[in-house]
């Protein structure tokens, strides 16, 4: 028997995302020597905000994500096709809204010059699809260096923003309430820094629930604990009874909280549905887990928007055989895979002046580091966009 001499095209990113891409200066190929192990350490959250995406799009800060509240629906409606994506990039699109939230919280002096890179989840989430071939999806991350500090942002290459998405919107409006002063918010975003074998990493990423204080108290000490070392410091003259509203330059208004406490990172929470016999893709849930540091898992199942139980998966503390086993794998395969990658992307683009522009593209299974050709970039059609 003869193979089929037909060979199925390899992806590429659309043509729009690809006016403003200039000299190609390499191609990076998956690193074929990794470490043995690669575990994330000394996690420190760093800010938050919320997003109340319209017109004029405000950041809540620090906001906090919505309240597990225990309630489980019986029967949820399908989620209606929504472009609420689109709305929720001005608060996500860049990196913009990243720094403000820091520098609102930290005064302007958080010493961005200590790391390595600043990124959103979901970049590094491509990587590490590049990098263990997982899938061979295409896509492009801009690239711009400030000293040894690189930052990632991921450029959109697709629209999603209409599809449906099953009961997953409606099951978590339905088991959540809305944080603190964020009624009317969509959106949390959460700002931490870690050790990643090595590399000093801020990330980004979005938070879909959180318990409740309350329930923080009874599940032990540790939260309590947890929680006196997120205190931002206070002793400055925004500190007051009423929120105090700012604007940046970049159209973005900020609403600073009067508490800038943010919730524990021990509290944190993603939600998924599965319809009941649907399988949960590990693969991609729980390195997505441990990426964010994200303590809790819950799996809500159904049957045509008639919820049961839901399952309840934590990240750290005490686990199961399973759980365990996964911990395993991602720290001694997928981790560090996905350091070995960013070593040799950040040797290659700290051997490029600073300040150049420059973006990874990933299609027909190469990833190239290329210049940018200043003025023509996708950007200014609005294409750019962040997932988590």
């Amino acid at each position: 028997m003869h193979a089929s001499p037909y060979k199925p095209p390899q992806a590429r990113i659309p043509h729009f995302t690809r006016v403003d891409l200039g000299e190609r200066l390499v191609i990076l190929i998956p690193p074929s020597t990794v470490p043995d192990i690669v575990q994330i350490t000394d996690v420190k959250p760093v800010a938050s905000y919320s997003c109340v995406p319209s017109k004029y799009p405000k950041l809540v800060i620090p906001g906090s994500p919505n309240i597990w509240t225990d309630n489980i629906p019986k029967r949820v409606k399908k989620d209606r096709e929504t472009r609420m994506q689109e709305r929720k990039e001005a608060c996500f699109s860049s990196p913009v809204p990243l720094f403000i939230a820091v520098d609102t919280l930290h005064d302007g002096k958080f010493k961005y010059d200590t790391l390595d890179v600043i990124t959103d989840r979901n970049s590094l989430r491509k990587l590490l699809r590049w990098v263990t071939g997982s899938n061979s999806n295409p896509f492009r991350i801009d690239v711009q260096r400030s000293g040894k500090t690189c930052i990632f942002t991921k450029v959109k290459t697709a629209d999603h923003s209409a599809q449906t998405t099953g009961y997953g919107l409606g099951f978590e409006a339905a088991a959540t309430r809305p944080g603190p002063g964020c009624e009317g918010t969509y959106g949390h975003y959460r700002i931490i820094t870690y050790d990643f074998g090595g590399l000093q990493v801020l990330i980004r990423f979005e938070v879909d629930a959180c318990l409740s204080a309350d329930t923080n108290d009874n599940v032990s000490d540790e939260l309590a604990s947890a929680l006196s070392e997120l205190t931002v410091d206070t002793s400055t003259s925004t500190r007051q009874a009423n929120v105090d509203v700012r604007y940046s330059d970049f159209g973005l208004s900020v609403e600073l909280q009067s508490s800038r406490e943010l919730v524990p990172q021990s509290s944190l929470i993603d939600l998924v549905t599965r319809t009941m016999k649907g399988d949960v893709r590990w693969q991609e849930v729980f390195p997505q887990m441990y990426l964010s540091q994200t303590e809790y898992l819950y799996i809500a199942r159904h049957e045509r928007g008639m919820f049961g139980n839901v399952e309840k998966v934590r990240l750290n503390g005490a686990m199961s055989d399973e759980i365990a086993r996964r911990r395993r794998r991602v720290e001694t395969v997928e981790m560090p895979k996905l350091k070995a990658a960013l070593d040799a992307i950040l040797s290659v683009v700290r051997k490029v002046d600073d300040g150049v522009q420059l973006s990874l593209v990933r299609e027909r299974g190469e990833l190239a580091l290329y210049k940018l050709r200043q003025g023509k970039g996708p950007g200014e059609s609005g294409s750019r966009g962040q997932g988590s």
